[in-house]
């Protein structure tokens, strides 16, 4: 059986790169926030935070995308894990490692998107998977 996880979220901070094992790693967080009533009919919202891992070679060129703000949706295989922060508590963690991403638009694209011909907003993404050549 496999489990896929697709979520499209904004980025928490300022996607980071490093290296494990001579291969390349991107390392960022997603905000996935939905908004409900609760019984009282009051307005809530809870966040859900994914912690994400995009092991490929272009992920330094996807650098200047990927900044805090940044509307995007990623696929892959999910995970979790638990563990005790600093204050002693025990924490669960979900984490997707990543296989297919999508760049929506940054924080400053989603203020105001460009309009098309007929007055209508548009709105401009691009995906990167692991066979695309940058």
């Amino acid at each position: 059986m496999k489990i896929k996880m697709e979520i499209i979220g904004f980025l928490g901070q300022n996607a980071k790169t490093g290296s494990k094992d001579g291969r390349t790693v991107m390392n960022f967080s997603v905000a996935h926030t939905v908004k409900f009533k609760n019984e009282k009919n009051e307005d809530q919202e809870r966040t859900t935070w994914v912690n994400c891992q995009y092991w490929n070679d272009k992920a330094e060129k996807l650098l200047e995308y990927m900044k805090k703000g940044t509307l995007v949706c990623c696929e892959g295989i999910p995970s979790t894990r638990t563990y005790t922060n600093a204050t002693g508590q025990i924490v669960a963690s979900l984490d997707l490692n990543v296989k297919d991403l999508r760049i929506m638009s940054s924080k400053k694209d989603s203020e105001k998107q460009p309009e098309n011909e007929a007055g209508q907003e548009t709105e401009e993404s691009f995906e990167i998977r692991p066979s695309d050549d940058l």
